[in-house]
């Protein structure tokens, strides 16, 4: 035991007095800003444990592509969607949440073009066909994929020919 503790009765040294108990009045300035700013810290740690509650780790999708060059592209912009969806989840300024927000959207249509060129006999024919603008056409998504994969595989034809 240490003297404290056989000072103490045997009972571990008690934790050092705050300010007010050492002499200051309870009016002091100093402890009223420093009361302030620890009320105001607890505030925003228990907003932080509850944004850390609502943070619940999303799977990644189970998506098996053919070709591993593929699955490296899908897979890595996969990581980036997902840490870019974290960041939508946080209180960020306008800009940078529809920042954050846009280079989602265009990460997932990227994806959505590998599984296009990976499932397809065209291959990446396919999305260049797929993705070519279209004048006073605004067709279905599903019709205007089938027309750039007939384009798409005739293409492929015309160059295992040669």
């Amino acid at each position: 035991m240490s003297s404290d503790e056989e000072n103490n009765g045997g009972h571990p040294p008690s934790p050092p007095r705050a300010a007010s108990e050492r002499g200051k009045s309870p009016g002091d300035p100093a402890i009223e800003v420093f009361c302030l700013f620890k009320s105001y810290l607890d505030v925003q740690l228990n907003d932080f444990k509850q944004d850390l509650r609502v943070v619940k780790p999303q799977k990644k999708p189970d998506v098996s592509l053919k070709k591993d060059s593929n699955n490296v592209q899908f897979s890595f912009n996969a990581d980036l969607q997902e840490g870019l969806e974290q960041l939508l989840r946080m209180r960020l300024p306008n800009e940078a949440h529809s920042l954050a927000s846009e280079l989602v959207s265009k990460i997932k249509h990227r994806n959505k073009l590998i599984q296009i060129a990976d499932s397809s006999p065209g291959g990446w024919f396919t999305v260049q066909e797929y993705e070519k603008p279209k004048l006073g056409s605004d067709s279905e998504d599903e019709k205007k994929l089938r027309q750039a994969e007939a384009r798409a595989v005739k293409k492929t034809q015309e160059l295992q020919t040669f």
